[in-house]
């Protein structure tokens, strides 16, 4: 019988119970382990299946994807691809003053100043 940590790692971050845990450590800056730092790879694999589901619960709150994508590790995984290979998008805009349908500029917009 062949032990997979990878697989029971994601099925611990992706849980109720580790995620309010992981929430309440990024707003408060409490430590997840006890140890503060030089985590071994078990940890840092934890910790980024932790900001992976974050994410991924994010998206479902913000209504960017629906809930299904959580019933198979082949759908998490292809909605990840799909964003970050979407977020290259992000800030591109179709150039209207241009005579190519191809062309695009880049739109970098600041947040505005809160009014006192």
């Amino acid at each position: 019988m062949e032990f997979d940590i990878s697989s029971n790692i994601r099925t611990l971050a992706k849980s109720n119970k580790y995620q309010t845990i992981y929430s309440h450590t990024k707003e408060c800056g409490m430590p997840l382990f006890e140890n503060n730092g030089d985590y071994n790879s078990s940890q840092i694999i934890f910790l980024r299946y932790l900001n992976f589901y974050y994410n991924i619960y994010t998206d479902i709150a913000m209504e960017y994807v629906i809930e299904k994508v959580l019933e198979d590790e082949i759908y998490e995984d292809a909605y990840w691809y799909y964003k970050r290979t979407k977020k290259t998008d992000t800030y591109k805009e179709k150039d209207s003053k241009s005579d190519d349908p191809n062309s695009t500029k880049w739109i970098m917009r600041r947040p505005k100043p809160e009014v006192k």
